[in-house]
């Protein structure tokens, strides 16, 4: 059989997210400890709203707080009908949420068989092993030999000096030939030259 339940969920105030179960035909809200809903703040009167369920609604009225009461931002002097979504404000501080829901009252809760359960278990497929990553291979330094021909060659082999360039023989061959010119014109050209300026003949008595 399905149960109508309502109650009152603070958005805002000092205990926000705090569920109050409307469970009784009239109740009451308010600072004082007296009240089955007690909310601890300033803003809120000793006692400020009475709530009473007639016929199935929830009836809200203003008890002369100090501060006020406001549904969905309206200030409510008179009783007032809430609605599910409704929200109802104490003085500045405090914001209520109106929620209403249904409870099955002879709701029970289904427990499979047990070798139901197994079955069900047993028909789960075995999840595969995850193959496992290879060997990081590990470094291995090669392997020391007894004949240097076997010895890895990091190397050149052997350093040969740079090859020379075949000597070019036509050079010897000029200079030869220009160290002859100059020393013809040494012996032969520059005497007469000098005879022919200074005119050694004439010096000489010829």
């Amino acid at each position: 059989m399905a149960m109508q339940s309502f109650q009152l969920v603070m958005r805002a105030g000092p205990s926000i997210g705090k569920v109050f179960t409307i469970s009784k035909a009239e109740m009451h809200i308010g600072r004082d400890i007296s009240n089955e809903i007690v909310i601890n703040d300033a803003e809120v009167s000793r006692k400020h709203i009475r709530i009473v369920i007639q016929a199935g609604e929830v009836i809200i009225e203003d008890l002369g707080s100090t501060n006020g009461t406001f549904v969905n931002d309206t200030r409510v002097s008179g009783p007032y009908t809430l609605v599910p979504g409704d929200t109802v404000q104490l003085g500045e501080h405090v914001i209520l949420v109106f929620e209403a829901a249904l409870q099955q009252a002879d709701a029970t809760v289904a427990v499979p068989p047990a070798d139901v359960f197994a079955t069900e278990v047993d028909s789960e497929p075995t999840p595969m092993p995850m193959p496992a990553p290879p060997p990081t291979p590990q470094y291995q330094p090669p392997a020391m030999s007894s004949s240097p021909a076997d010895m890895p060659v990091t190397g050149p082999l052997h350093a040969q000096p740079p090859a020379q360039a075949p000597k070019d023989n036509r050079r010897t061959y000029i200079l030869v030939g220009v160290g002859c010119v100059v020393f013809l014109c040494l012996c032969v050209i520059v005497p007469l030259a000098a005879a022919y300026y200074f005119d050694l003949p004439s010096l000489l008595g010829f």
